[in-house]
């Protein structure tokens, strides 16, 4: 994981928190799940969920490129503070509909502990924006 400095990716507000794999094409993310990988010493996982809905496409940057989904190497996250790019450790794609269109993808990238912090204010920022909330699970 690198991080750097905001640089006006987007013409609109840069403050708002984002996700994208191509610059300009903000991705809408279903679902985050923060998890410990147990065969890696407890470290931590982060997933990100792209869901098909009626106002999207899973990955706006791989629509109709279903295919070339597996190929994504990196995963933009900006924010107020900066932006943050994660490479992807996991991408996993669900139903995919004659071979162009998904309804979901799952990109996963584990976090050290000294980036942790760093990527949860993120993710409190995003999930506030995007009317996301909390909730546990037990598995």
């Amino acid at each position: 994981m690198s991080t750097s400095t905001v640089s006006n990716v987007f013409s609109n507000n840069a403050n708002l928190p984002v996700v994208f794999f191509t610059p300009g094409i903000p991705e809408e993310v279903s679902r985050i799940s923060l998890k410990r990988d147990k065969r890696h010493n407890n470290q931590k996982v982060v997933t990100f969920i792209f869901a098909e809905n009626s106002a999207s496409t899973p990955i706006h940057t791989m629509e109709g490129w279903g295919e070339f989904v597996h190929s994504i190497d990196a995963m933009h996250l900006v924010d107020s503070e900066g932006e943050i790019t994660v490479y992807p450790e996991d991408v996993a794609v669900s139903h995919v509909v004659d071979g162009f269109r998904t309804s979901e993808v799952a990109i996963s990238f584990h976090v050290a502990e000294d980036n942790w912090n760093r990527v949860m204010r993120f993710l409190r920022c995003y999930a506030t924006s995007q009317g996301m909330a909390y909730t546990e699970t037990s598995n």
